[in-house]
């Protein structure tokens, strides 16, 4: 621990624990996630790839859709 972070938890008596980044669920579900935004961008992206910024929107909000259909299936009739 640096000694500016070691100064500010003395300073603010704040506990400071280790921990793991790593969280497999989480992690996984982020491959998942970026994976259908890779496979979505190849499909709306032009060539150049110059324009994926200007639907980011777009794939992200198809990316969330995608993701509520796999978890939230509709009720068959």
């Amino acid at each position: 621990m640096n000694t500016v972070i070691h100064e500010l938890t003395q300073h603010y008596v704040v506990v400071h624990k280790k921990s793991t980044p790593y969280y497999l669920q989480a992690n996984g579900l982020a491959k998942s996630t970026n994976k259908t935004l890779h496979t979505i961008f190849k499909k709306i992206v032009n060539e150049n790839r110059t324009d994926w910024d200007t639907k980011l929107h777009n794939a992200l909000w198809r990316t969330e859709q995608v993701i509520k259909l796999v978890y939230n299936p509709r009720p068959s009739d």
